[in-house]
């Protein structure tokens, strides 16, 4: 996976590094002088399920104890520091995470410093993803996100792609508890514009539209009845992209599908959509019907109707973006509250 970035890895030397979970898929590359530093940097793994959580746990058991996988790579590190400098001056070490293969696929590499890490670098050099990593930072530079999200320090050329520099966020992930989804709420409402439009005139639906006319347009006579607001919407609104700290302030990352005009609650829907297909494990008809019931308190059913279905056809066509066969599984699972009653 790591060949394909050309850029990163193009150091004139090579550099001996621990890998997870195995050289053969090499996902988490680290250094680490001793147990303690390995147990460190091996946390930016990731994980989410329960059962993810305890392999996690397993590799990083492994990992303070070396027995993992190493591996020699060319990993540009003058460059890192170099793009760093002025803002990250001083670190003792980085943790390199590799992103889903595809063609939005990306490289972050977690900066540390005397056991805390200090900021993130987002690395694309495809053009899918360097598009996607455009968007974050045009959303992570409005008025409204830097509020709720990281701290953007730079974002410039790197070796053959681009680079967001941003600071980590407080906190902790929350659970994927779908019956705290309301807790969201004035997250979601602070993201909220002044501004009303009518459903034909809405441009969040006028830009979906342009490819799935048939889908959204019977749609539309069950949200004809009121005007909505343009909202900013993150996109990819789930669990694992929101922390919650001590004083149970949240902080939202990972803001490559946001979108400044958006259609409200089709965040909050899109997180029910998704924590039941990929935490609960749920069918996609039960998923839809929790869904519109959830969304029936505060709006009307027919209304809850269509915002699921367009929270799932988002899910879609970002997928669809990003390169994902159209008959994967998750694809299936999104067509499937689409197309079927």
């Amino acid at each position: 996976m790591i060949e394909l970035f050309n850029g990163l890895f193009s150091a004139d030397k090579f550099v001996e590094v621990y890998v997870l979970p195995h050289k053969n898929c090499p996902r988490l590359l680290f250094t680490g002088d001793g147990s303690h530093d390995r147990w460190m940097y091996s946390s930016f793994y990731p994980a989410f399920k329960k059962s993810a959580k305890l392999y996690r746990l397993y590799l990083r058991a492994k990992a303070t104890i070396g027995a993992i996988d190493t591996m020699k790579v060319k990993l540009n590190d003058n460059e890192i520091k170099k793009y760093l400098s002025g803002v990250v001056d001083n670190y003792s070490s980085i943790s390199v995470l590799v992103g889903t293969p595809g063609p939005a696929q990306k490289i972050t590499i977690q900066i540390w410093n005397e056991g805390k890490v200090l900021a993130y670098i987002k690395y694309a050099e495809n053009k899918v993803a360097i598009e996607k990593l455009n968007q974050e930072h045009k959303i992570l530079s409005n008025e409204l996100v830097r509020g709720i999200g990281p701290k953007t320090y730079k974002y410039d050329n790197l070796m053959e792609g681009k680079a967001l520099l941003i600071s980590p966020v407080k906190g902790s992930q929350i659970p994927a508890k779908l019956n705290r989804v309301n807790n969201l709420d004035e997250t979601l409402n602070y993201l909220l514009t002044k501004e009303y439009f009518h459903v034909d005139n809405h441009p969040w639906i006028i830009r979906l539209s342009k490819n799935y006319e048939d889908i959204i347009n019977p749609l539309l006579v069950h949200l004809s009845q009121k005007k909505w607001h343009k909202t900013i919407i993150h996109g990819d609104f789930a669990p694992w992209n929101i922390f919650i700290d001590d004083y149970n302030m949240l902080s939202v990352i990972d803001w490559e599908y946001g979108d400044l005009n958006g259609f409200p609650y089709i965040d909050k829907a899109y997180f029910i959509l998704q924590t039941s297909m990929l935490v609960k494990n749920w069918k996609p008809s039960k998923a839809k019907n929790h869904a519109i019931k959830i969304l029936s308190n505060e709006l009307t059913h027919k209304e809850s109707y269509a915002i699921v279905m367009l929270a799932a056809l988002m899910g879609y066509d970002n997928a669809k973006h990003d390169g994902h066969d159209d008959n994967s599984v998750h694809q299936l699972w999104r067509k499937s509250i689409l197309y079927k009653e």
